[in-house]
Parts: C-alpha cells; sequence; structure tokens
C-alpha cells in the first residue's frame, strides 16, 4: 500500500504561533481483474504487455512496436494483443525454417 506523507501548518489558537503538523493519507490501491488474463482483452496496458510476453518493460515496447501495435487513445497507450500474438507466431515460424 503506498503512502503519501502531508505536512501541513496549522496556526495554534491562543497565538500566532505555527506549528508542523504531520498526516498520513493512505491512498487506495488500483483494482485489478486478476480473474481475465490478458490473451481474451483486444487491448492491453504496458504493465499488461509486460505480463503477457513476461518480460520487463524496455524489452515489452520493443516487441509491441515492431508488431507494430501501438494504440493511442488520448495520452493512453495501449498495446493490440492480436498483433503482438501474429508477430510472435511470425518470428517462432521464421526460426523454425532456420533451424530445419
Amino acid at each position: 500500500m503506498y503512502y503519501n506523507m502531508l505536512y501541513y501548518t496549522q496556526k495554534l489558537r491562543n497565538n500566532d504561533k505555527h506549528r508542523k503538523v504531520k498526516k498520513v493519507i493512505t491512498m487506495r490501491t488500483t483494482k485489478t481483474n486478476g480473474e481475465a488474463r490478458n490473451i481474451d482483452k483486444i487491448c492491453v496496458t504496458t504493465e499488461g504487455l509486460q505480463d503477457l510476453l513476461d518480460c520487463g518493460r524496455p524489452s515489452a515496447v520493443e516487441v509491441g512496436t515492431l508488431a507494430k501495435a501501438r494504440v493511442e487513445i488520448g495520452r493512453r497507450v495501449l498495446w493490440n494483443v492480436s498483433k503482438v500474438q501474429s508477430y510472435i507466431d511470425r518470428l517462432a515460424e521464421e526460426q523454425n525454417k532456420q533451424d530445419e
């Protein structure tokens, strides 16, 4: 869980002095749908692409870019799962042909 420390000054009632007060604010965690698999989705976020490919962020972005699967909606960046799957399938077929 992420904690954010908020500092603010509070004016004391009887005199003009101020004191620094610390208050802890807890933020709600982002809800994830653990049951839904990324492979069943049309588009995924970069983190979803990382989970789908089981690799780090730079590798996931590289594969998604090479697959031409990047979809920008406003400021959000999503990745088309079917394009990534077909790209990976083409890579596997090419490697199998080279191995024969």
